[in-house]
Protein backbone atom coordinates (compact mmCIF):
# COMPACT_ATOMS: atom_id res chain seq x y z
CA UNK A 1 0.00 0.00 0.00
CA UNK A 2 1.01 3.39 -0.90
CA UNK A 3 -0.07 6.64 -0.05
CA UNK A 4 0.89 9.54 -1.62
CA UNK A 5 0.46 13.28 -1.38
CA UNK A 6 0.31 16.56 -3.81
CA UNK A 7 -1.00 14.25 -6.71
CA UNK A 8 -2.08 16.82 -8.78
CA UNK A 9 -1.14 20.34 -10.08
CA UNK A 10 -3.26 23.24 -8.40
CA UNK A 11 -4.88 24.36 -11.40
CA UNK A 12 -6.03 20.80 -11.86
CA UNK A 13 -7.21 19.84 -7.88
CA UNK A 14 -8.93 23.73 -8.13
CA UNK A 15 -10.84 22.80 -11.27
CA UNK A 16 -11.52 19.08 -9.98
CA UNK A 17 -12.97 20.17 -6.72
CA UNK A 18 -15.06 22.85 -7.75
CA UNK A 19 -16.83 21.49 -10.60
CA UNK A 20 -17.28 17.97 -8.12
CA UNK A 21 -18.60 20.63 -5.14
CA UNK A 22 -20.58 22.17 -7.70
CA UNK A 23 -24.42 21.88 -7.56
CA UNK A 24 -24.70 21.63 -11.35
CA UNK A 25 -22.31 18.07 -11.19
CA UNK A 26 -24.47 15.60 -11.66
CA UNK A 27 -24.69 12.75 -8.96
CA UNK A 28 -26.65 9.54 -9.21
CA UNK A 29 -28.10 7.87 -6.31
CA UNK A 30 -27.62 4.63 -4.85
CA UNK A 31 -29.25 2.54 -2.15
CA UNK A 32 -26.18 0.75 -0.56
CA UNK A 33 -22.62 0.78 -0.63
CA UNK A 34 -20.64 -2.24 -0.83
CA UNK A 35 -23.81 -4.42 0.44
CA UNK A 36 -27.33 -4.33 1.22
CA UNK A 37 -26.80 -3.69 5.07
CA UNK A 38 -24.72 -0.11 4.47
CA UNK A 39 -26.12 3.41 3.97
CA UNK A 40 -26.83 5.10 0.55
CA UNK A 41 -24.38 7.40 -0.93
CA UNK A 42 -24.05 8.86 -4.88
CA UNK A 43 -22.03 8.21 -7.36
CA UNK A 44 -20.57 9.51 -10.73
CA UNK A 45 -19.37 7.03 -13.61
CA UNK A 46 -16.03 8.72 -15.49
CA UNK A 47 -15.29 4.78 -17.07
CA UNK A 48 -17.12 1.32 -16.96
CA UNK A 49 -17.14 -1.36 -19.37
CA UNK A 50 -14.18 -0.55 -21.86
CA UNK A 51 -15.73 3.27 -22.22
CA UNK A 52 -15.71 6.33 -21.38
CA UNK A 53 -19.39 7.31 -19.22
CA UNK A 54 -19.03 10.83 -18.53
CA UNK A 55 -18.44 14.31 -20.41
CA UNK A 56 -16.38 15.34 -17.32
CA UNK A 57 -13.69 12.70 -18.01
CA UNK A 58 -11.33 15.56 -18.36
CA UNK A 59 -11.41 16.07 -14.40
CA UNK A 60 -10.03 12.69 -13.79
CA UNK A 61 -7.25 11.98 -16.75
CA UNK A 62 -4.61 14.22 -14.58
CA UNK A 63 -4.99 10.89 -11.82
CA UNK A 64 -5.18 8.61 -14.58
CA UNK A 65 -1.61 9.72 -16.14
CA UNK A 66 -0.62 9.83 -12.64
CA UNK A 67 -0.67 6.30 -12.52
CA UNK A 68 0.08 5.45 -15.76
CA UNK A 69 -2.31 1.91 -15.86
CA UNK A 70 -2.04 -0.03 -18.91
CA UNK A 71 -5.85 -0.79 -18.54
CA UNK A 72 -8.60 0.94 -16.68
CA UNK A 73 -11.49 -0.99 -15.15
CA UNK A 74 -13.29 1.33 -13.70
CA UNK A 75 -13.72 5.09 -12.40
CA UNK A 76 -15.78 6.01 -9.94
CA UNK A 77 -16.25 9.12 -7.61
CA UNK A 78 -18.29 8.78 -4.26
CA UNK A 79 -20.28 11.28 -2.00
CA UNK A 80 -21.09 10.82 1.29
CA UNK A 81 -23.58 13.15 2.61
CA UNK A 82 -23.22 13.76 6.05
CA UNK A 83 -25.90 11.80 8.61
CA UNK A 84 -24.79 13.26 11.81
CA UNK A 85 -22.73 10.56 12.73
CA UNK A 86 -19.85 8.37 11.81
CA UNK A 87 -20.99 5.19 9.08
CA UNK A 88 -18.96 2.70 8.37
CA UNK A 89 -19.68 0.62 4.70
CA UNK A 90 -18.92 -3.00 4.89
CA UNK A 91 -15.75 -4.19 4.67
CA UNK A 92 -14.67 -5.64 0.82
CA UNK A 93 -12.37 -6.03 -1.93
CA UNK A 94 -12.46 -4.69 -5.62
CA UNK A 95 -13.47 -7.46 -8.03
CA UNK A 96 -14.75 -7.12 -11.39
CA UNK A 97 -16.30 -10.32 -12.64
CA UNK A 98 -13.43 -13.10 -12.28
CA UNK A 99 -12.17 -12.72 -8.63
CA UNK A 100 -8.36 -14.54 -9.84
CA UNK A 101 -7.46 -11.38 -12.17
CA UNK A 102 -4.83 -9.41 -10.21
CA UNK A 103 -5.28 -5.42 -9.82
CA UNK A 104 -4.78 -2.36 -8.59
CA UNK A 105 -7.14 -0.08 -6.94
CA UNK A 106 -6.29 3.94 -6.24
CA UNK A 107 -8.65 6.09 -4.25
CA UNK A 108 -7.93 9.66 -4.55
CA UNK A 109 -9.61 12.22 -2.28
CA UNK A 110 -11.45 15.61 -3.39
CA UNK A 111 -11.87 17.03 -0.34
CA UNK A 112 -10.26 16.74 3.51
CA UNK A 113 -12.59 15.97 6.12
CA UNK A 114 -12.44 13.63 9.16
CA UNK A 115 -13.78 10.79 7.27
CA UNK A 116 -11.15 7.90 6.06
CA UNK A 117 -10.69 4.46 4.39
CA UNK A 118 -9.59 2.12 6.72
CA UNK A 119 -7.96 -1.29 4.91
CA UNK A 120 -7.63 -4.80 6.82
CA UNK A 121 -4.10 -6.57 5.92
CA UNK A 122 -4.19 -9.79 7.99
CA UNK A 123 -4.70 -8.97 11.57
CA UNK A 124 -4.00 -5.17 11.09
CA UNK A 125 -5.92 -2.31 10.47
CA UNK A 126 -4.50 1.01 8.92
CA UNK A 127 -6.61 4.21 8.63
CA UNK A 128 -6.03 6.58 5.75
CA UNK A 129 -7.42 10.16 6.25
CA UNK A 130 -9.58 11.90 4.10
CA UNK A 131 -6.91 14.86 2.95
CA UNK A 132 -7.16 16.54 -0.39
CA UNK A 133 -4.94 15.91 -3.12
CA UNK A 134 -3.71 12.41 -1.38
CA UNK A 135 -3.95 8.88 -3.15
CA UNK A 136 -3.71 5.58 -1.93
CA UNK A 137 -2.65 2.13 -4.21
CA UNK A 138 -3.14 -1.17 -3.22
CA UNK A 139 -3.71 -4.52 -4.31
CA UNK A 140 -7.63 -4.46 -5.07
CA UNK A 141 -7.43 -8.22 -2.47
CA UNK A 142 -6.87 -5.73 0.43
CA UNK A 143 -10.42 -5.66 2.05
CA UNK A 144 -11.15 -1.78 2.87
CA UNK A 145 -14.16 0.09 3.98
CA UNK A 146 -15.17 4.05 3.82
CA UNK A 147 -15.83 5.50 6.90
CA UNK A 148 -17.61 8.46 6.78
CA UNK A 149 -17.07 12.53 7.75
CA UNK A 150 -18.96 14.15 10.47
CA UNK A 151 -17.55 17.46 9.98
CA UNK A 152 -18.34 18.59 6.55
CA UNK A 153 -21.49 18.18 4.47
CA UNK A 154 -19.82 16.06 2.00
CA UNK A 155 -16.57 13.45 1.28
CA UNK A 156 -15.58 13.11 -2.32
CA UNK A 157 -13.55 10.63 -3.63
CA UNK A 158 -12.79 8.67 -6.36
CA UNK A 159 -11.94 5.18 -6.96
CA UNK A 160 -10.27 3.70 -9.81
CA UNK A 161 -9.79 0.25 -10.65
CA UNK A 162 -6.85 -0.26 -12.94
CA UNK A 163 -4.05 -3.22 -14.37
Amino acid sequence: MIVKEAVLKLGDLQTLHDTMMSEKFPWFYHPHQASVKDSSYFYHPFYWSHNIQSDYFNLVAPIVEYLKPIAIINIRANLIINKGKEIKSSWHVDQYNDPKLQHKTAIFYVNSNNGYSEFQIGRKRKVVKSRSNHIVMFDSAIKHRAVSQTNSDRRIVINLNYY
